[in-house]
């Protein structure tokens, strides 16, 4: 059996030069380190893995292998110098034994906090997950307020990460940690928190910038004393709209509106170009960024009557964009009219120029950076589609987004249910289904908030435009359009909604699935 020190010796051996460096190949740096990975897992599992684990003081076995804290501490010093390793299989097998000597031990070596606090902003998400199960083992033994400025802030973004793992566990620890006194705790380390949130909107990684965005929304929704921060974060946000990933700029346009509508004193200056990139982003090609534009645009009707009059009188322009919209939208125009399976068929899929010296994307981890030009592949731009020569449809996609979510708010909306009725005529462009599916989507909500009885006639009258809809060949229309007539026959129940049915669509609804 191997003893502590011949463990470590391999650790060393294993760590000073990599595999395969005689061989005349060229690899990544990141490559021919599985010797060094193995090895650190056997000391892992020597220390505490599924062999059982060696606690300092014990022996397995009789034998005279025993972890002393002398040992624990070399085995620390070591590690800490592979945690910045630049293969992440490495990196995460560092944590694992960070985590088990710290289950078994009450030695820390004076970087071990540094060197966990460094594992939670990795950028691979395995590390992460690893690093936050160290940090929860070196905090059930060294909880201390004064370590809160370091280890608190990136707890609270890793809340927001992509990875699930690493999301869920990040929860659990800052439960753990701050109990009921999480707002509390941010008010009183609030300089770190707004300063750690700066550096990570501008990091390489997309999801970390994405995180970011999350946490300065929760930052000024729910912790007094932001004031003095708003205009810092304010400018953050602003960058983060024109972020070249497209979840980004997503919630960054809603973090935005959040803040408008919190402190529009300490924004008023900037109101008018705020509310200029709402409607910019209300045109975006990405569906999930034309909704969110649309809460971004009801939220900042809230600030006052004039900002509310103001965007009644923009949705009214945008649902009539619609008319303006050719039969082949612009974001389809690489579409041929071949079909396989009921989808079309782009033209550019076999196209070798296409799909050759791109840039290299890995999800939930490496993404071009801020400073990235905006139109790329993976999850940045608009699936490739510049921001020119957008289909008009976009923006009245985005307006009956707004509508539902200021009928959530309680907002006036001026008639603008009514300009709705037409846009459903048009049905003249390859995506009309889709926009369908946003209408259909957001009836039942609507109803539900004005009120069922205030807007009885408006239901009568789209009424046949839902039921052919229904019977359409587009699944995720038609199946909207199903879930709308669920929600309305609830809401108005079974007698009224009858009444309202013509014996067509009656005859249809007892035929169907529906019925």
């Amino acid at each position: 059996m191997s003893t502590w020190a011949d463990l470590l010796k391999e650790v060393e051996e294993k760590a000073a030069k990599r595999e395969g460096d005689d061989e005349d190949v060229v690899r990544h740096e990141s490559e021919g380190w599985i010797g060094l990975e193995q090895a650190l897992r056997k000391l892992q599992v020597e220390d505490g893995g599924a062999m059982g684990p060696y606690m300092p003081g014990e022996q397995k076995g009789g034998g005279n292998n025993e972890l002393t804290d002398e040992t624990a501490t070399k085995i620390l010093e070591k590690v800490k110098c592979l945690a910045a390793h630049n293969n992440r299989f490495v990196r995460e097998a560092v944590y694992g034994i960070i985590e088990v000597i710290l289950k078994h031990s009450d030695i820390t070596h004076g970087d071990t906090l540094a060197t966990i606090t460094s594992g939670l902003t990795d950028n691979w998400s395995q590390v992460r997950y690893r690093a936050t199960h160290s940090m929860k083992a070196y905090l059930a033994k060294h909880t201390k307020p004064e370590i809160y400025p370091l280890i608190l802030p990136r707890l609270c973004l890793n809340r927001y990460y992509i990875a699930e793992g690493v999301r869920l566990e990040t929860q659990r620890l800052w439960v753990k940690v701050c109990g009921d006194r999480g707002i509390q705790l941010v008010s009183e380390h609030l300089p770190y928190f707004v300063a750690y949130y700066a550096a990570q909107v501008k990091e390489k990684n997309h999801a970390v910038r994405e995180a970011a965005c999350h946490c300065i929304a929760e930052l000024v929704s729910k912790v007094p004393g932001v004031e003095p921060h708003i205009e810092t974060l304010l400018k953050l946000i602003d960058e983060a709209c024109d972020d070249p990933s497209w979840p980004v700029r997503d919630i960054a346009c809603v973090s935005s509106s959040k803040i408008v509508l919190k402190y529009p004193e300490c924004c008023q200056s900037k109101l008018p170009a705020i509310y200029k990139r709402f409607l910019y982003q209300a045109e975006d090609p990405i569906p999930s960024v034309r909704k969110h534009a649309g809460e971004a645009l009801a939220n900042y009707a809230k600030i006052n009557n004039g900002c509310r009059v103001q965007v009644v009188d923009d949705v009214s322009k945008m649902l009539k964009r619609i008319f303006t919209q050719p039969e082949t939208s612009v974001s389809a125009t690489d579409l041929s009219n071949v079909t396989q399976f009921g989808v079309a068929k782009r033209v550019h899929d076999n196209d070798v120029e296409v799909h050759t010296n791109g840039g290299m994307f890995s999800c939930g981890s490496l993404a071009p950076g801020p400073s990235t030009a905006r139109v790329l592949g993976g999850c940045s731009g608009g699936h490739g589609v510049a921001r020119t020569g957008l289909d008009p449809w976009f923006a009245t996609d985005s307006a009956v987004h707004t509508i539902r979510f200021m009928t959530d708010l309680n907002l006036k909306t001026d008639g603008l249910l009514d300009g709705v009725v037409p846009t459903l005529q048009v049905k003249t462009f390859i995506h009309y289904p889709q926009y369908w599916q946003t209408v259909w989507t957001s009836v039942p909500t609507i109803v539900r908030n004005i009120g069922k009885r205030a807007v009885t006639e408006w239901v009568n009258t789209v009424l046949p435009d839902l039921f052919t809809c229904l019977q359409c060949d587009n699944k995720l229309a038609s199946t909207a359009a199903a879930d709308c007539i669920i929600a309305l026959r609830k809401l108005y129940g079974d007698t009224v909604w009858e009444g309202k049915l013509s014996v067509e669509q009656r005859a249809f609804m007892k035929h169907s699935l529906l019925q």
